[in-house]
């Protein structure tokens, strides 16, 4: 009897000491510390982190759509960088053919000895054409050269700018003699003639600046195409990718 006694008060003497050892650490202990972290970060980020899962989703999907619209328009643009090229300098290659065929009809009528009568009335007018004709061809390449796209590729015009702006001021100063009398004087006629002639011999190096010009920006559509191909398809990698993390948060990062 007093052996059992004795075990029992050992063993509830030792359940005691265990709780009273337990109840000294969770008094001693931090109750804030106690509560897992991680828990209250979860249960605090689980709807934000949905709510940008879906943000960053949705706006994924509207970069894909653009990229697609964007690489679109690059294949479009490098398959009519011809057409697209030849529609430009269209105004500018019918300006210097017409304005060639002005200068041969000038310089038929232009005669070295003097030009009085009916035909200096002719030649006056054909000098007024000639005149319009260079004008219209310098606005033509000022369309080009001051189009919101084609102006940064780096074509160099400045050898046909300079061809256009002598063939206007070659007009210019033609008709200018031509309207300080009723005739022309062979003084004047040779003035005349002597501009006609530079004319007519940079007509035809003009029309070939007007052909390089046009191969060299279809040769830069195409480049930028090519440059804007690649970069749709980098952009929408981009936003396959945002939209595969978004949908990873929308499903809580499963």
């Amino acid at each position: 009897m007093s052996g059992d006694e004795t075990e029992g008060d050992k063993d509830s003497g030792g359940d005691v000491s265990h709780e009273e050892e337990s109840r000294t650490i969770l008094e001693g202990a931090d109750i804030e510390t106690t509560v897992p972290p991680t828990l209250v970060i979860r249960r605090g980020a689980g709807a934000g982190a949905r709510l940008a899962g879906i943000l960053a989703a949705a706006l994924g999907l509207l970069g894909c759509l653009l990229s697609f619209a964007l690489l679109a328009i690059c294949i479009r643009s490098g398959f009519t960088a011809s057409s697209v090229a030849e529609t430009t300098a269209e105004p500018l290659a019918a300006a210097v053919d017409r304005l060639e065929t002005r200068i041969d009809q000038t310089d038929d009528l232009i005669d070295r000895d003097g030009v009085s009568g009916s035909d200096f009335s002719e030649l006056r007018a054909r000098l007024d054409g000639l005149a319009d004709t260079a004008t219209s061809a310098a606005q033509a390449f000022s369309a080009i050269d001051n189009h919101v796209l084609y102006r940064w590729l780096p074509i160099d015009k400045s050898e046909l700018s300079s061809s256009l702006a002598d063939f206007e001021q070659g007009a210019d100063e033609s008709v200018g003699i031509a309207l300080t009398a009723d005739s022309l004087t062979s003084t004047q006629a040779g003035r005349i003639g002597e501009r006609i002639n530079t004319m007519q011999t940079s007509v035809s190096g003009t029309s070939d600046l007007v052909d390089s010009t046009v191969s060299s920006l279809k040769s830069w559509i195409r480049l930028s195409a090519l440059g804007g191909f690649v970069l749709s398809l980098w952009l929408l990698w981009a936003q396959i990718s945002l939209m595969k993390r978004g949908w990873r948060g929308v499903r809580g990062g499963r």
